[in-house]
């Protein structure tokens, strides 16, 4: 019986497995002229479509459009962003509307999640070194230091 059941899991995770090859596999998808990316948020964004590429041309170049203007906004490590400029003790009254209300409703998540989503990571980002392309493991007592 315990045999029968390990061949049916097989089976399915098989199917499965064909059913995401061939969902993923660019000759179904298309070429890669339906895959753009760039990078946004410090972090690869990349769009694929289905549609023809002219088609889809302007809905992607919106999108890469929006993608940028929130890492303008919100960015770490752009020196003119908001963001930057309130985790280098600029008064949060220069930053925009948007970003004050971004900023208030990730407060009061943090609130409801009892800090368990927390966007004022600045210090700790720092005491990893990922900004400065340092990455290293701070010892605890500095952790604690950027997490009180």
């Amino acid at each position: 019986m315990k045999k029968n059941r390990i061949v049916i899991y097989l089976a399915i995770f098989g199917v499965f497995f064909l059913i995401g090859y061939f969902l993923g596999d660019p000759a179904v998808v298309g070429n890669d002229e339906n895959v753009r990316r760039t990078v946004a948020l410090g972090t690869v964004v990349e769009i694929q479509t289905r549609e023809d590429p002219e088609d889809a041309a302007d809905a992607i170049d919106a999108a890469f459009a929006e993608f940028g203007r929130i890492d303008s906004l919100l960015s770490t490590y752009r020196e003119k962003s908001p963001v930057r400029r309130l985790n280098d003790g600029a008064d949060s009254a220069l930053a925009s509307r948007e970003v004050a209300d971004l900023l208030t409703r990730c407060a009061a998540l943090t609130e409801r999640t009892d800090g368990a989503f927390d966007v004022a990571l600045h210090r700790l980002i720092d005491a990893w070194g990922f900004e400065r392309e340092l990455e290293r493991v701070p010892p605890d007592a500095e952790i604690d230091s950027a997490l009180a």
